[in-house]
């Protein structure tokens, strides 16, 4: 096994939507528990790779607001390996009608997970043409289409997995919002994997954090009709019920500025 530096590397060079990131990360972080300093460092630096990762942001929180960094990091890795939100999903997917489709924005790992098991569902997803990855995986289970195309596909409930999320905001694609504006009458449902629901002034540091990137976007739950996470399948005021994440000085501060 590399060492934990060698590790960390590794995972800032890593791109796209990783659901397994943030378990690795808490095993490479974790290491660096003897350095407390070292690991205000090693956490920021991460994050600043992967600035939209709400688990990742999380986890980094966990870790600095503890005295016992390596028992931390292992209860987060538990957590995030034992994420139960796709299974939520898909029990909590109905049948469709006849004509109905069901949409999805980009082809995030929890939405793909519960669909490999509802193959009953016929389904439209927008994904990025960019992300290649993105693209072959969900050409595989769901029809492609833009944005445009929704108000003639029969979509009525429409899944939005955010980066990271808040109990009043989120942290999206955008494309989200052209598939919002789009299709209006779609219910929208809400998929929040472990570690992506985070306090307000943590969001509000995500924010800032990916301040000029034109590929995200910051909406409310206006449209939400229904929330999904590891816990339960709610309404979205039941989210400040879920919070567990604490808010550490060290990650207010913005990533540029040196630890």
């Amino acid at each position: 096994m590399g060492s934990p530096f060698e590790a960390l590397r590794s995972l800032a060079r890593r791109r796209g939507d990783d659901a397994t990131l943030a378990a690795d990360a808490a095993r490479a972080l974790g290491v660096l528990a003897d350095d407390p300093a070292g690991l205000v460092v090693a956490c920021r630096r991460v994050l600043a790779h992967h600035r939209s990762n709400g688990s990742l942001w999380w986890l980094c929180a966990h870790l600095l607001s503890t005295a016992d960094a390596p028992v931390a990091a292992r209860k987060c890795a538990r957590e995030l390996d034992a994420d139960q939100t796709a299974s939520r999903l898909r029990d909590a997917l109905g049948l469709q009608d006849e004509g109905e489709r069901l949409g999805v924005v980009g082809w995030p790992a929890p939405v793909a997970a519960a669909l490999d098991e509802r193959f009953d569902l016929d389904v439209v997803a927008v994904v990025d043409p960019d992300d290649r990855s993105a693209m072959r995986r969900a050409e595989d289970r769901a029809t492609v289409a833009d944005a445009w195309e929704f108000p003639d596909l029969g979509v009525r409930t429409l899944l939005v997995v955010p980066h990271a999320a808040s109990p009043t905001r989120m942290v999206v694609a955008s494309d989200v919002v052209e598939v919002l504006a789009e299709a209006p009458n779609a219910v929208v449902w809400v998929v929040i994997p472990t570690g992506r629901l985070l306090p307000e002034r943590l969001l509000d540091a995500v924010r800032d954090a990916t301040r000029g990137d034109d590929t995200l976007a910051m909406i409310d739950y206006q449209r939400v009709g229904c929330v999904i996470d590891w816990a339960a399948v709610d309404a979205v005021a039941d989210l400040a019920t879920r919070l567990d994440c604490p808010i550490p000085a060290e990650l207010l501060r913005p990533l540029e500025q040196q630890s």
